[in-house]
């Protein structure tokens, strides 16, 4: 209890530095707030900028400014947080409300006339404080699931309005109204044991151990824990909230190797230039086949997190003799849990075999490889730590137009920071298909996935951040368009029309429709491989036969046009 006291001191000392109390804001919802996601949570290749409020499986739930402002920017995309709002608000905060259905009807007028005078569903405004000016409580949007929501909710942040860095306004105290009393948990403690290699550290083992509750705290299993002569811990934690099954990340650990701190951080805000950095936050390999977060209590070297605080060697642990460990983690509401075990450590770990293919790639230099008609560039600092990396040439798969090569991680466990530079070369360009070449790699079930890549002569040049297994093929197929009404139809009393628009490979680059020959507004919907127009939104008048033209275009210039005729 004492703790727990101490940390909502903590919390609310913080907010008030930053000038700013619960009494600023009411919640963007008018009833009770479960949340799907919380502000630090990892998600894939980022920290979760924000809280994501569940709203009953339905779409079209009224959205409340937090706060008087303005609107300072909209954005409406397929992807991302598909239609959002920015509101700046006076004490230098901006809100921002994502996956929404549509806005109120202030808005959606200024949106709509904005995308048909730059002919373009996706748009990215920014607006004068003047425009578009909002008070504390107005409707000014409608919940839903557009852009790259897997279900209908609410997302929503609270930003720094000068650095647009995302705050952690729960664990600050800038908003009431969700409910906490459960202490996050342990369920598993990592162990890493170190060798070195040319002077780098290399992880040479992970051991994993259960762990279980009692009345003061946390335990493992089958202690002591043993150690090499260089290692560090992880830890596989969870947290949630009432009202909500959902997994939600924590807001801070503290590491105490006898009594003493070596590592920690906080989550009270963070840069989307760093969050990509989340990657090294967790255990990147294990913690894709978990829903929980395995989270690293050490820093790797080419991580440049601004979370960590007072962290002593990054966390790593050296030498022999046993240890009294103390890990402490917090959520944003407060509630503190404590694992503690002690340590036995021996030699150091030699490392395990290393395969025949394999190359020693170093985080701090530029790495160069050629094998056959491949070639690989990793810059420095793509990788968080060195590493031997796997690259190998096998047979290419049917429709394949050269050699299948795995390169560096063919199990896509490891991360890169930013692109590698792979170049393939092929023998030679059947007839028809220069200009159509790509690089692909194998899905689980063999069909293949769209790499993308740059041909060149008898080359194709791809950047990207994932390894795997890489082989270059074709695609000449173009787009398919799928009416959901039929042509010729009485649309008269439908608020809507559709089609479906899909491609087998390399996905839709564009699409672009008319109806009567001038540009008509569509919506698409990239979840559902739908473009939709909506009859509120139309430019052209009532009644009599129109025509439509739909137009689509994938990412190798292949491309479909289809005519239709309608009532409306």
């Amino acid at each position: 209890m004492k703790k727990y006291f101490l940390a909502i001191l903590t919390l609310l000392a913080v907010g008030t530095a930053y000038g700013i109390s619960a009494t600023d804001f009411i919640p963007p919802v008018d009833y009770q707030m479960y949340l799907a996601g919380n502000v630090g949570e990892y998600r894939s290749n980022h920290f979760h900028s924000g809280i994501d409020i569940k709203t009953e499986g339905v779409t079209g739930k009224p959205i409340y400014s937090v706060a008087d402002g303005y609107i300072s920017r909209i954005a409406v995309s397929p992807t991302g947080y598909g239609y959002c709002l920015y509101v700046n608000h006076p004490n230098g905060t901006t809100s921002v409300y994502g996956h929404l259905e549509r806005f109120n009807d202030r808005i959606e007028e200024y949106v709509v006339d904005q995308q048909y005078k730059r002919k373009s569903f996706n748009v990215d405004l920014y607006l004068s404080r003047w425009q578009i000016p909002v008070e504390q409580g107005e409707i000014i949007a409608y919940s839903g699931n557009s852009g790259s929501s897997a279900g209908p909710h609410l997302h929503f942040e609270i930003r720094d309005q000068t650095t647009q860095d995302p705050l952690n306004f729960l664990a600050l105290g800038y908003m009431d109204g969700i409910e906490d009393s459960m202490a996050p948990r342990f369920l598993k403690l990592y162990v890493y044991n170190f060798t070195e290699v040319d002077g780098h550290l290399v992880i040479a083992d992970r051991t994993v151990y259960d762990v279980e509750s009692l009345s003061a705290g946390y335990r493992v299993t089958s202690g002591p824990v043993k150690t090499g002569n260089i290692y560090a811990f992880a830890v596989e934690v969870t947290d949630r909230k009432r009202g909500s099954d959902n997994t939600l990340g924590i807001y801070s650990l503290e590491q105490k190797i006898d009594g003493r701190r070596n590592f920690g951080f906080t989550i009270d805000k963070f840069s989307f230039s760093e969050t990509r950095y989340a990657n090294d936050y967790v255990d990147y390999g294990p913690n894709r086949t978990t829903r929980n977060e395995i989270i690293k209590c050490f820093v790797s070297p080419n991580n440049k997190l601004s979370i960590y605080k007072n962290v002593a060697d990054r966390g790593i642990l050296r030498g022999e003799g046993a240890k009294e460990v103390e890990i402490t983690i917090t959520d944003d509401a407060g509630c503190a849990s404590t694992l503690r075990f002690t340590t036995e450590s021996g030699a150091e770990e030699p490392l395990s075999a290393v395969s025949e293919n394999a190359q020693f790639v170093r985080w701090d230099r530029d790495f160069n490889y050629d094998l056959n008609n491949l070639k690989v560039y990793i810059p420095a600092g793509m990788m968080y730590i060195s590493n031997y990396m796997e690259f190998a040439e096998e047979s290419g798969p049917k429709n394949s137009l050269s050699p299948m090569y795995t390169v560096g991680d063919p199990d896509k466990l490891t991360p890169l920071h930013a692109a590698m530079t792979l170049t393939i070369k092929t023998d030679s360009i059947p007839a028809g298909l220069s200009g159509k070449l790509c690089a692909a790699t194998l899905a689980p079930n063999g069909s293949f996935v769209y790499e993308g890549g740059t041909e060149r002569g008898y080359s194709v040049v791809i950047s990207t951040r994932t390894f795997g297994k890489y082989f270059i093929t074709y695609d000449t197929i173009p787009p398919k368009i799928v009416p959901e009404f039929t042509n010729g139809a009485d649309l008269s009393g439908s608020s809507k029309l559709s089609l479906k628009i899909t491609d087998d490979l390399s996905g839709i680059k564009e699409y672009s429709a008319t109806i009567d020959g001038e540009w008509a507004l569509f919506e698409y919907d990239k979840k559902s491989n739908r473009i939709t127009h909506y009859f509120r939104n139309r430019r052209y008048g009532r009644g009599g036969s129109h025509t439509l033209s739909v137009t689509v275009t994938d990412n190798k210039g292949n491309r479909t046009t289809e005519n239709y005729k309608f009532t409306y």
